[in-house]
């Protein structure tokens, strides 16, 4: 069924609940391009979300784990579009906040998970690149220990505990999405691999159901709506793809509420053409979630430039005019254009490249080197009114190029 939406529009904007209420946090809203420190309550009975405390710093892409009382928020990208190392503690009763321990690096986009006590953070982005690291937090102690390493690097997977095994489905390499499932186990401290994902995606919603693995949505550059689920006793996927979202979306989680539904909120509709969402799921045993009215805007993507309080002013809408020539790097490149305090402002998104960086070119000009991994980066270009710009991105230090794209702001030409 569909639920009220989120107050604002939001990617990666985490989710737990403990089995009364659901609670979700940060995200992006590219609608305002601001980065959040929103900690929000969902009543299940009066279908309503209410505000708490904030956090005491923004962040998107994190994850989040609930225990006795306390939820445990790690990671993600901050609010100037850094990657964070902090371990955000919740008090439930309280309404406030405390820092456990930081992660041993900074993380975004892994799988996190918990289980007896202690929390699991597999893989994910380190800033530089995509990484196979596996860390545990015992939270009875505050101390982080470093595991046996996933069998490759990854990020962006869905994910879950079941009796005492850890399962990494799916995701990406940095370069292509995955048919891996990874299964470690935590008594043995080592990993072995199950049945191959049906339909590889990056960034998708996932849970743990009724002893099952979930995973929903998710995919690059378009996301889907099937959902695919895991039984470990039987080491299958179901091939069914029901129940179906009713839009689909990437960069959004999910979590079971109590024995009987999934709760899912916010995510993005696309990589092409970015557009945060505010829509709210929540799926009642195997059946459909029902008929969506969900309020979409298109909006830019957050890159390391990312200025969380920036407002824009309005402007004609500018206009992109991709020009498709991909060369074999399979370099994938959009762009959108918008104004930022009367600045022409570009956000740049795209899939594929073969290089942990990537070179960034405007008008031919290499402009900057950022990670090809998470695949976007904003130009702020200095420039006000009428102008043209032509983006390409690169294997960084190659002529493995992506297609060039060109954005014109007041049909400069």
């Amino acid at each position: 069924m569909v639920r009220a939406p989120l107050p604002y529009f939001a990617r990666g904007i985490f989710v737990v609940s403990d089995g009364t209420f659901v609670y979700a946090g940060g995200g992006f809203d590219g609608s305002a391009n601001q980065v959040h420190n929103d900690l929000l309550r969902f009543d299940l009975t009066t279908d309503s979300w209410t505000s708490l405390a904030p956090s005491p710093d923004q962040h998107f892409l994190s994850q989040a784990v609930i225990f006795n009382g306390k939820i445990y928020n790690i990671g993600g990208f901050d609010g100037g579009g850094g990657v964070s190392n902090t371990t955000r503690i919740y008090d439930i009763a309280s309404d406030t906040w405390t820092t456990g321990a930081p992660l041993p690096v900074p993380l975004t986009d892994m799988a996190t998970a918990l289980w007896d006590g202690n929390i699991y953070v597999a893989g994910g982005f380190d800033g530089a690149g995509v990484v196979n690291t596996l860390y545990a937090y015992n939270i009875d102690t505050d101390s982080w220990s470093t595991l046996a390493p996933l069998p490759q690097a990854l990020a962006l997977p869905g994910f879950g505990v079941i009796d005492g095994k850890l399962y990494i489905a799916s995701g990406n390499d940095g370069t292509n999405e995955l048919s891996t499932l990874y299964i470690y186990d935590i008594d043995t401290n080592t990993w072995t691999t199950g049945a191959a994902v049906r339909q590889p995606v990056t960034a998708p919603g996932s849970a743990i159901f009724n002893g099952k693995l979930y995973l929903f949505g998710g995919g690059l550059p378009l996301p889907v709506t099937v959902t695919q689920i895991y039984d470990p006793v039987a080491n299958t996927w179901d091939p069914g793809g029901e129940p179906r979202m009713n839009v689909g979306r990437l960069w959004f989680y999910g979590t079971p509420v109590g024995n009987d539904s999934i709760f899912a909120t916010g995510g993005n509709q696309t990589t092409i053409e970015p557009v945060e969402l505010r829509i709210t799921e929540q799926m009642i045993g195997n059946e459909p979630c029902g008929t969506p009215t969900p309020t979409p805007t298109v909006t830019p993507t957050p890159t390391s430039t990312v200025t969380p309080t920036a407002t824009r002013t309005p402007t004609p809408t500018p206009t992109a005019t991709p020009t498709p020539t991909p060369t074999p790097g399979q370099i994938t490149l959009s762009a959108r254009g918008y104004k930022v305090r009367g600045v022409d402002t570009v956000d740049l998104t795209w899939i594929g490249g073969t290089s942990s960086n990537v070179d960034v070119y405007r008008n031919g000009v290499l402009i900057a080197t950022v990670p090809n991994i998470p695949g976007f980066h904003t130009d702020s270009t200095g420039q006000k009114g009428r102008a043209t710009f032509t983006y390409k991105v690169c294997d960084a230090g190659t002529q493995n190029c992506s297609n060039e794209v060109t954005v014109r702001f007041g049909g400069g030409g």
